[in-house]
C-alpha cells in the first residue's frame, strides 16, 4: 500500500501526510475520490528553519471551536494572496516578504491560546525574516536567510 495514501488516512490531512512522506516544500490535497495529489515546490537552499516546541498543549477541539463559522471575504482573498507571495518568497528568498506569513484564518482567533507569542520577540531580535505559529499554536517556526547570519 502506498505510504503517503495510509498516512493521509490515519492523519487525515494530506498536506501533513505528504510532508512526513517527502519532506521539503510540498503542496498536497484529496481528490473527490479520497486520493492524494501531491506536489513537491522549489525550496531556495538559504533558508533554514527553526522549529520551537512549547510545553503547553492545545486540543484539537479548543482550536477549532476558536475560530468562527464564517469569515470574511477579504480575509479569505488576503490568506490567498499571502499563500502565493509565501510560495515565491520560500522558492526564491530574495522574492520574500515578512507579510506573506500572516494568516487572518486562524491567527486572530486562537491568539487568546498561544502564550507562546514570547517566542516571537526572541525571533526577532536572533534575525528571524518570519514567524509563522502552527499546529493549532503549539509549534513556533522561524524561517532565517543563511546569508544573514555569516
Amino acid at each position: 500500500m502506498d505510504p503517503l495514501a495510509v498516512a493521509a488516512d490515519l492523519d487525515g490531512h494530506a498536506e501533513n501526510a505528504a510532508a512526513s512522506v517527502h519532506g521539503g516544500l510540498i503542496v498536497a490535497s484529496m481528490d473527490d475520490d479520497g486520493v492524494v495529489i501531491a506536489r513537491e515546490l522549489p525550496l531556495d537552499e538559504v533558508w533554514q528553519f527553526v522549529v520551537v516546541v512549547p510545553d503547553e498543549e492545545l486540543a484539537t477541539s479548543d482550536a477549532r471551536r476558536a475560530l468562527p463559522d464564517l469569515i470574511p471575504f477579504s480575509d479569505a482573498v488576503a490568506n490567498l494572496s499571502a499563500l502565493g507571495l509565501l510560495i515565491a518568497g520560500l522558492g526564491d528568498h530574495r522574492k520574500f516578504v515578512p507579510s506573506a506569513m500572516d494568516d487572518t484564518l486562524h491567527q486572530p482567533y486562537r491568539r487568546r491560546y498561544w502564550s507562546s507569542r514570547r517566542f516571537a520577540g526572541d525571533a526577532a531580535r536572533s534575525g528571524s525574516r518570519g514567524l509563522m505559529l502552527v499546529r493549532r499554536g503549539v509549534v513556533d517556526a522561524g524561517t532565517g536567510d543563511q546569508r544573514e547570519r555569516r
